[in-house]
């Protein structure tokens, strides 16, 4: 029984690394943004185009704040993607960032291979 349970927990343990998200923050500098309309205006786009290409999902996002003087206003937006697959994922996040015209100063962070690597979105 013992010999059993080891090979069907190993692939248990398979089957739940491959199941498992690559974290990547989007960063979208937008001074001018109500918090109320970040969602509206980059979270839901976003989800739309993970769905459309099946390739993750938006998990969070929120408005952060670095000055008093923007307590109604968002300095930025933080937006926690799960990407399915990093390679495929990362290349049609960034071509969608540049096509909808996000702020030129936006910008995609992710780990790999414990290093953070940080992409800045240029809009052409």
């Amino acid at each position: 029984m013992r010999s059993l349970l080891i090979p069907l927990f190993l692939l248990s343990v398979s089957v739940l690394a491959q199941q498992e998200k690559q974290i990547v923050h989007v960063r979208i500098y937008d001074t001018n943004l109500n918090r109320k309309d970040f969602e509206k205006k980059y979270s839901d786009p976003i989800a739309a185009e993970m769905k459309k290409h099946n390739i993750g999902n938006v998990l969070n996002s929120y408005t952060v704040h670095e000055s008093p003087m923007t307590k109604f206003m968002a300095d930025y937006v933080i937006i926690t993607i799960g990407l399915n697959d990093l390679e495929k994922g990362l290349p049609i996040l960034k071509n969608f960032l540049k096509s909808q015209n996000f702020p030129k100063n936006s910008e995609i962070s992710y780990i790999k291979l414990n290093k953070v690597h940080t992409i800045k979105i240029k809009i052409s």
